[in-house]
């Protein structure tokens, strides 16, 4: 019952938080700015290299092109849409660039495929069918040779 109360806490703390008349007062034009200032410094001191949950000191290299840097970039997208502001979709375009418009190297683990999401999203504003290819080849890999349950995932290490 403690373990539960500790997990709990947080989320309530959360509710109560976000249900406050101070949450009220936000205009949308204050959190655009503090979406515009987040994003602004993350994409000024992105790193190639994460510190790992289990060990502070281990640091891990992060794929440019796995689901780090596009849940990333989803968020760079989604201050674009609020901001309009070109340079946010100009550095997601230069991140696809740089990653030659292509998918993690694991054609079946979803968390090579999180690209698939931004770079569709480049696609539907630029029309650029190249932007589409390294997925849609990989999509193609697992229709055609699908496989099921057990046959795939995390355990066999065959995705």
């Amino acid at each position: 019952m403690n373990t539960l109360k500790k997990f709990l806490l947080p989320i309530f703390a959360a509710i109560m938080a976000c249900s406050s008349p101070q949450m009220e007062s936000l205009e949308p034009e204050e959190i655009k700015e503090v979406m515009t200032r987040v994003c602004d410094w993350q994409l000024e001191n992105l790193s190639d290299s994460a510190t790992s949950r289990k060990a502070i000191e281990k640091i891990k290299y992060v794929p440019d092109n796995g689901w780090i840097r596009a849940t990333f970039y989803a968020g760079v997208m989604a201050n674009y849409y609020a901001t309009s502001e070109k340079k946010y979709l100009d550095a997601v375009i230069t991140w696809g660039k740089r990653n030659n418009w292509l998918p993690g190297s694991k054609t079946r683990n979803a968390d090579h495929q999180s690209v698939a999401q931004v770079y569709a999203e480049i696609f539907f504003i630029n029309k650029d069918e190249k932007v589409l290819e390294g997925i849609l080849k990989n999509y193609n890999v697992m229709i055609e040779e699908p496989l099921w349950g057990p046959e795939t995932g995390w355990v066999k290490n065959n995705n």
